[in-house]
C-alpha cells in the first residue's frame, strides 16, 4: 500500500507514517498542495489522505476527488464532522475522523484499492524518493518539533545542510528525510563514510580515479560524488576528516567542481552537499584541525539534533517503535502479541543517561526481548547497559558475577561466557517455542551454529515445543 498524506503538521505524518510502516505500507507525507500534486504527478498512489480540517485543504480534496484518478479520504476532527457530508457528496471515498486514525485508517484504505483508478506513472518500489522501513523520525517533544520544523522549512531548497548531534541521535536520518522531501529525491542519496578509510582510500572513494593513476588503476573507477550525481552527497562525520581532503572538499563546496585522481579535467557535480558530525567544529577551528574556511562554507544552515536525555518523553514512543521493528526482523505470526513493557518497566528507562542515545535504547529494548521469556516485560526484566557490564549477566536474573583472584581470569571469564550461552539459548528457545530456525533469525546466528551451540550445552529444542510432553 502507497499513500500519499497531505497535512502541514510533521506529527500527523509521523503518526501516519509509523501507522503503514506496520502493516507494510509506506505514506509520502506533503506539506503543501503545490507539493502534493508534485508528488501525484512523479509517482503511483493507492490513495489520498487529505488532512480536511483547513478549508483550503478540504477544497483541494474535493478537487481530487472529482479527477477520479485515485481514491482519496479526508481527515476530520469533531469542530469540522459537518463538513462531512458536503465532502462524501462531493464524490470522496471517504471520511475519516483524526481520533479513529490508528484503528481505522488501514481498514477504510484496503476496500479502496481493489477499485479500478486512472492508470498513472508506476514508480519502482525502490525510488530513492522512498525511506527505508525503519527510518522514521519518532517522537512529539518539543526539541524535535523544532527540528522538523526546520527540516520543513529548508527540505525543498538545495541548501547545504550540516546536522550535528551526538553519536546515535539519529543524524543520518535527518539527513535522508531531507532527501527524501527534496526536489532530488527521484536521484540517489549517496553516504560517504568520513572515518572509514584512511586519506587515500578515502579520496579514491570519493572522487574516483583514472586509469593509470597509479599501480593496480587498470581502468577508470568513478567516485560517490559521480554515484550522487542529481541527488545528494551525504559526508557523514566530516569533523574527522584529514586536512588534505578538507582542502579539496573546500573546492568541491565552494564550484561544485573535482578532479579525479590522475586526471586533469575540472568535472562539475550536480549534487546537494549535506553533512554530519559528532563534533564542535567551532572548537576543532580555534585549534587549528579543521579549516575555518571549510567551516563557514559547509555551516550555511545547522541543524542541531537533541539528545536523548532532554527528549525523555519520547521514548515510550520509541520503545513501542523498536517492539514493533523487531517483531517484523524475527517473524511474528500475524496475529499474535507483541511484546509490552509495564508502565513500571518503561519508568526504568528514564532514570538512565542514555549516553548513546537512540541507538543505544534500540540495543536495550531488543537485548530485554531477546531475553524475556514472557511478552509482558516488567522492571526485572529491563538490564541495562550499566548493570550488564557491572552486575548480573543479561541472561541471568541472580546475584552479581563477583570476581575472586585465586583462579586465573581465563577460566572464570570461560565460566561466565559459559553460563550467558547456556541461559541465552533457554530464554531464546522459550521465546520461540523451541523452533530453531525462527530463533535463528531472532539470534541473528546461523543455524547450523545456533546447533552446534545447543549440542555442546546439552540443550533439546524439542523440549521446548508447546505440544511436547515429558515423559514420567
Amino acid at each position: 500500500m502507497r499513500l500519499l498524506f497531505l497535512t502541514p503538521e510533521p506529527t500527523l505524518q509521523n503518526r501516519v507514517q509509523v501507522l503503514l510502516d506496520e502493516h507494510d505500507g509506506i505514506a509520502v507525507a506533503a506539506s503543501s498542495q503545490a507539493d502534493a500534486r508534485r508528488n501525484l504527478r512523479g509517482g503511483r498512489f493507492d490513495a489520498v489522505l487529505v488532512d480536511a480540517r483547513r478549508s483550503s485543504l478540504a477544497r483541494f480534496a474535493l478537487e481530487l476527488s472529482k479527477s477520479r484518478t485515485v481514491p482519496v479520504i479526508a481527515l476530520l476532527d469533531e469542530s469540522t464532522a459537518a463538513s462531512a457530508a458536503e465532502l462524501l457528496a462531493g464524490d470522496m471515498s471517504d471520511v475519516l475522523q483524526i481520533g479513529w486514525l490508528e484503528a481505522l485508517l488501514v481498514r477504510r484504505v484496503t476496500p479502496l484499492l481493489a477499485r479500478p483508478t486512472a492508470p498513472s506513472k508506476r514508480m519502482d518500489d525502490a525510488s530513492p524518493r522512498r525511506l527505508r522501513k525503519r527510518d522514521v523520525i519518532i517522537g512529539e517533544s518539543p526539541s524535535l518539533m523544532a527540528v522538523m520544523r526546520q527540516i520543513d522549512m529548508v527540505a525543498r531548497s538545495d541548501i547545504g545542510v550540516l546536522v550535528r548531534g551526538e553519536t546515535g541521535t539519529g543524524k543520518e536520518l535527518v539527513a535522508r528525510t531531507l532527501h527524501a522531501t527534496s526536489a532530488r529525491r527521484d536521484a540517489p542519496i549517496v553516504v560517504a563514510n568520513c572515518t572509514a578509510l584512511p586519506e587515500p582510500l578515502f579520496e579514491n572513494e570519493l572522487f574516483g580515479h583514472e586509469r593509470g593513476a597509479y599501480t593496480g588503476a587498470d581502468r577508470r573507477r568513478d567516485g560517490l560524488i559521480s554515484a550522487a550525481e542529481g541527488g545528494t552527497l551525504l559526508l557523514d562525520e566530516i569533523g574527522d576528516v584529514s586536512s588534505g581532503i578538507q582542502a579539496k572538499l573546500l573546492r568541491l563546496l565552494q564550484f561544485h567542481e573535482y578532479k579525479r585522481i590522475g586526471g586533469s579535467a575540472t568535472l562539475k557535480a550536480n549534487v546537494r552537499i549535506m553533512a554530519t558530525t559528532h563534533r564542535d567544529l567551532r572548537r576543532l577551528v580555534e585549534e587549528g584541525t579543521f579549516r575555518e574556511d571549510l567551516y563557514y562554507r559547509m555551516n550555511t544552515l545547522e541543524i542541531v539534533l537533541p539528545p536523548l536525555r532532554q527528549r525523555v518523553e519520547d521514548i515510550p514512543l520509541l520503545i513501542d517503535h523498536f517492539v514493533r521493528l523487531h517483531a517484523q526482523k524475527t517473524g511474528r505470526a500475524p496475529g499474535a502479541p507483541l511484546h509490552r513493557f509495564t508502565p513500571e518497566a518503561i519508568a526504568r528507562f528514564y532514570d538512565h543517561s542514555w549516553p548513546g542515545n537512540i541507538r543505544e535504547l534500540e540495543n536495550v529494548v531488543n537485548r530485554c526481548l531477546v531475553m524475556s521469556s514472557d511478552f509482558i516485560l516488567g522492571p526485572q526484566d529491563v538490564r541495562l547497559v550499566n548493570e550488564v557490564r557491572h552486575g548480573a549477566t543479561p541472561a541471568t536474573s541472580g546475584a552479581p558475577v563477583v570476581p575472586t583472584f585465586d583462579r586465573p581470569f581465563a577460566e572464570q571469564k570461560a565460566e561466565v561466557l559459559e553460563r550467558f550461552e547456556r541461559d541465552y539459548l533457554r530464554r531464546l528457545l522459550q521465546v520461540t517455542g523451541g523452533n530453531l530456525s525462527q530463533a535463528a533469525r531472532m539470534a541473528q546466528h546461523e543455524r547450523k551454529s545456533l546447533w552446534r551451540l545447543l549440542k555442546k550445552h546439552g540443550i533439546d529444542p524439542m523440549t521446548f515445543r508447546p505440544d511436547h510432553k515429558t515423559v514420567a
